[in-house]
Parts: C-alpha cells; sequence; structure tokens
C-alpha cells in the first residue's frame, strides 16, 4: 500500500514538474521578439481621449507617427510630454503625429489631463486591454520601460524605438518628415519658372 502511495505522489510530482516547464517554455516564447526595426508598425487597439482618432495605417504616406508609452505615475513622462508637444508643434504642418498611450483607465488619464495637460499639446489614447502595449514591447523584444517612443516612417514601419528625449529622435523625425512626398515635392526646384515674355518687335 505505501508503495502505491508513493508511486502515486511520484507521478503528481512528475505531473507538476511538467506543466511548470511547459509554462515556462510558453512564458519564454512568447516573450521572445518577432518584430525588429524596419517592420510594420502593429496597428493601435487604443480609444482616443484627446485630439481626433486617427490609425497608423490612414493616408498612408503622409505621415510620420510617433507613439509614446507613458503613464500618469510615470516623473520621467513629465519630461518628456514638452519636448513632444514642441515636436508636434513644429512638425505636426508637414505630417508629424504624436500619440501619448497610456494602459490606465480612463478614470485615471482624464482628471491627469485635466489638471496637468497643458503640457501634452498631442493625441492621448488609452490601450484597450494592453494589447497595443504588447503588440510593441513584447513584439520587439523591450522591457516595459516609461517613457518609450516609437517612430513610424511614411511607409509604416518602425525606424527607431527608445527614450524620447535622445536628440537622435529629433533628427529622424527632421529627416522622415523631410521625405514625405508632399514635403520632398514642396522642396524641389521649380525650374527655370515661368517662360519670359517675347521681345518686343523693333
Amino acid at each position: 500500500m505505501r508503495a502505491l502511495i508513493a508511486l502515486f505522489c511520484g507521478c503528481l510530482m512528475v505531473a507538476a514538474e511538467f506543466t511548470v516547464g511547459a509554462a515556462y517554455a510558453a512564458e519564454t516564447a512568447t516573450s521572445a521578439p518577432w518584430r525588429t526595426l524596419g517592420d510594420e508598425a502593429p496597428e493601435l487597439n487604443v480609444d482616443f481621449v484627446k485630439g481626433e482618432p486617427i490609425a497608423l495605417a490612414q493616408d498612408p504616406g503622409t505621415h510620420i507617427f510617433i507613439v509614446e508609452f507613458w503613464a500618469t505615475w510615470c516623473g520621467p513622462c513629465r519630461y518628456t510630454a514638452p519636448k513632444l508637444s514642441a515636436l508636434q508643434k513644429k512638425f505636426g504642418d508637414k505630417g508629424l503625429v504624436v500619440i501619448g498611450i497610456s494602459d490606465e483607465d480612463a478614470e485615471t488619464v482624464k482628471p491627469f489631463l485635466q489638471k496637468e495637460g497643458r503640457d501634452m499639446e498631442f493625441r492621448v489614447a488609452l490601450d484597450r486591454a494592453h494589447t497595443t502595449n504588447g503588440r510593441y514591447f513584447e513584439g520587439f523584444g523591450r522591457e516595459n520601460t516609461l517613457p518609450t517612443a516609437y517612430v513610424v516612417d511614411g511607409n509604416g514601419r518602425v525606424a527607431w524605438i527608445g527614450n524620447p528625449l535622445n536628440p537622435f529622435m529629433e533628427k529622424l523625425v527632421e529627416r522622415l518628415v523631410a521625405g514625405l512626398p508632399r514635403n520632398a515635392n514642396a522642396a524641389k526646384p521649380s525650374g527655370e519658372g515661368p517662360p519670359k515674355p517675347a521681345a518686343k518687335a523693333e
């Protein structure tokens, strides 16, 4: 009888170890990145609480996006907000769209925007069930560190990932914005200009 009990307990321990091992393997597989720089940016699954809703795939080739992940409790985010607002103001009419995404609920974010939102002159959205957060942080194999910005180029591909205060981000955004068709065409020389009036016959 004791032998049977010992055998049964042993089977339970093996089964438990197998279950834990399988769960660990699944977690490891999920956390492995399946996207890299240059890949298409995942679409946002969000609800906008400030600014007009917009999709990354909307009007291809006309926008550059900065998708920043932030939170009301994030101290460093208070320093990136004015910087992102300045970029939105500087390049907004040339096609830049800044979107700040929080995974907090509306009851937390909306009062914060009413009180502190004067430094956030860009679109703000709420992540639905943390899906967008997962698509970006887990998708690109990044630690969930706030604030983190993802720059999306005119072809809808992620061109850069990092802290919004990194000076390189502004230089990259300026270059990407200049490369949008509407800005590139405007920068081209107009040629020789309108034809000159014909000389009068003497």
